[in-house]
């Protein structure tokens, strides 16, 4: 019970500050699920939410992290996952501090953590995020392009995926 405690001891990290934000809770909540689904950063594909497995590789609970993490701690690593796991597949979200959704939030990338932050705080009371529950994902670039990051055969594990209206598509391994 007490190794949390030890850990922050001796982990030296420098904390992000906390985000302060005038959205509210919901707002910030709903934002969060939309950035965990297939309509955001798709992290749904190889974490595990609730009893539900990813559809990749089966990473840490979505619905536990905020009981395993520190905040500050989560926020960090959410900027740069290489900087602490080196070997981890997880593309940076938020490459260079930027940012793929610049009209959520106001296009702040630390409201954005820290509004994903505040969904998966609800744990297992947390909305399912959107699609999660289909057996299959159609993408379809009307107006704009479609990006998709996951498993794509022929294109590797760390594969980004790009429809364009045109119906011209590519992938590539993001390596």
């Amino acid at each position: 019970a007490g190794l949390p405690d030890l850990v922050s001891h001796v982990d030296r990290l420098e904390l992000a500050k906390r985000t302060t934000t005038k959205a509210n809770k919901a707002q910030l909540r709903k934002s969060g699920r939309t950035l965990v689904g297939s309509k955001g950063l798709s992290c749904i594909k190889c974490h595990s939410f609730r009893n539900i497995r990813a559809t990749g590789i089966q990473a840490t609970s979505l619905t536990r992290m905020a009981d395993r993490l520190d905040e500050r701690w989560f926020h960090n690593y959410m900027k740069d996952p290489k900087r602490f796991r080196p070997t981890t597949r997880m593309p940076a979200p938020w490459p260079n501090g930027a940012t793929f959704f610049p009209k959520l939030l106001g296009g702040s990338v630390d409201n954005q953590i820290h509004s994903v932050w505040v969904y998966l705080k609800s744990g297992n009371r947390a909305a399912i995020p959107a699609g999660l529950k289909t057996n299959t994902m159609e993408l379809v670039a009307e107006d704009e392009p479609v990006m998709y990051r996951n498993f794509i055969a022929g294109a590797g594990p760390r594969a980004i995926g790009v429809g364009y209206p045109e119906r011209a598509n590519l992938a590539f391994d993001a390596n």
